[in-house]
C-alpha cells in the first residue's frame, strides 16, 4: 500500500485558515502543506517525513510572528517549538475549572510535534548522509498525521487568540465586522477586559462607542447601555469608560459630534463611574474641533441642547462644571 492510499480518507491534510492570520503568512502554510502533499503523491517516505517536521516549524514560526515575537533564521526546531506552545498556552485563570486535563493534551501535543523532528533527525530529509536511512510506511504514515494534527491544532488555538486581542476586536468594531446578539459580550469576555492594560481596555471603549454611534443597535446595548447602567468599576473599569466618553463626543476623524442617545449614556456613564470626572480631558480639544454631521444639523442641535439641559440636574456635582463645558461647545455653530 502507498502513503496516499491511508491519507486519502477525509483529506487529512486540509489545514483551515484561522482569522488574522496575514496573506503572506497563509502563502507559507499552503506552501508547506502543497510540499507535503507532492511527497506523498510520490510516495517518498524520507522526504514526507521531512515535509512534516517543515509544516510544523512553519505554523510554529507564524504564531510567533502573529503573537510579536521575533524568530531568527537559525534557531532551532525545538526551541522554535517551546516557544511556540508558551505563545499558545493557557494562562490558569484561562483554563476551565476541572480541566486540568486540557492543559496535558496540550503538552501531549508539543511531544507529538517533537517526536516528528526526532523522526526527521534519524530518517528523514534534509540532512546530507554518508548512507541513505531506511524509512518504513508507518514511521512516514505517523509524521504526517502527527504533523497535521499538530498545525490543525496549533492554527485553531492562534485563531482563538488573535480573535480575542485587544487590538483585533477594536479593528472588528472599526472595520465594520458584523455582531450579532451575544457576540461583542463573548468577545470583550474572552478578551478579559478587566484584565487588559489600560491602553486596551480604553482603545476597547473607543472602538465600541465609534461603532456604537454609527447605530449599531447591539453594539450600543451590549458595550455601551450596559456598561453606562451598571457601577461595577472592576467588570467595566474606568479606562474602557474614559474610552466610551471620547467616542460618544468624537467622530471617528476628531469632529466634536453628539448624538441624542450617546447624550443619554454620557450621563448615566457619569453617575454610575464613581467620583471620577470623565468628561475634562475629552473636552480640552473641544473649541478647536469641527462640527460633525450631526451637530452641523441647526434642528439636532437644538435637540441635543434640550437634552443637554433636561439632563443637568441628574450630573453630580464632581462633572457639572464639564457638563456646562460640553453644553456651551454644543451651542456654538462651528
Amino acid at each position: 500500500m502507498t502513503l496516499r492510499f491511508y491519507l486519502s480518507v477525509g483529506e487529512p491534510l486540509f489545514l483551515a485558515r484561522p482569522t488574522g492570520v496575514r496573506d503572506e503568512n497563509w502563502d507559507a502554510v499552503e506552501d508547506a502543506v502543497g510540499r507535503l502533499h507532492r511527497a506523498i503523491d510520490a510516495d517518498d517516505l524520507r522526504l514526507s517525513i521531512g515535509c512534516s517536521k517543515e509544516l510544523i516549524e512553519c505554523v510554529a514560526k507564524i504564531v510567533l510572528e502573529l503573537r510579536g515575537e521575533v524568530v531568527s533564521n537559525n534557531e532551532k526546531f525545538g526551541p522554535v517549538l517551546d516557544r511556540a506552545h508558551r505563545a499558545l498556552g493557557r494562562k490558569p485563570s484561562e483554563t476551565p475549572e476541572g480541566l486540568a486535563a486540557l492543559r496535558d493534551i496540550s503538552q501531549a501535543m508539543r511531544t507529538l510535534a517533537g517526536k516528528v523532528g526526532d523522526l526527521r533527525n534519524v530518517v528523514g530529509t534534509g540532512h546530507g548522509r554518508a548512507a541513505v536511512p531506511s524509512a518504513d510506511l508507518e514511521v512516514a504514515l505517523l509524521s504526517v498525521e502527527a504533523a497535521t494534527s499538530w498545525a490543525r491544532w496549533a492554527l485553531r488555538r492562534l485563531g482563538v487568540i488573535l480573535e480575542n486581542s485587544p487590538t483585533q476586536l477594536a479593528s472588528d468594531l472599526v472595520d465594520g465586522a458584523i455582531f450579532t446578539r451575544g457576540v461583542l459580550t463573548r468577545r470583550l469576555q474572552d478578551a478579559g477586559l478587566p484584565s487588559l492594560e489600560e491602553s486596551d481596555q480604553r482603545l476597547l471603549g473607543l472602538s465600541v462607542a465609534r461603532r456604537a454611534q454609527s447605530d449599531t443597535f447591539l453594539v450600543q446595548e451590549e458595550g455601551v447601555e450596559r456598561c453606562a447602567e451598571s457601577d461595577d468599576l472592576e467588570a467595566w473599569p474606568l479606562p474602557y469608560r474614559e474610552g466610551l466618553v471620547e467616542g460618544l463626543v468624537y467622530d471617528r476623524i476628531g469632529r466634536f459630534d453628539l448624538s441624542l442617545w450617546g447624550v443619554r449614556q454620557l450621563a448615566q456613564l457619569i453617575v454610575t463611574s464613581g467620583p471620577r470626572d470623565l468628561l475634562t480631558s475629552p473636552l480640552e480639544g473641544a473649541m478647536t474641533a469641527n462640527l460633525g454631521e450631526r451637530l452641523g444639523d441647526d434642528d439636532y442641535r437644538s435637540k441635543c441642547l434640550e437634552l443637554l439641559d433636561e439632563l443637568m440636574p441628574s450630573i453630580p456635582d464632581t462633572a457639572s462644571t464639564a457638563w456646562k463645558a460640553l453644553r456651551d461647545r454644543t451651542e456654538i455653530p462651528f
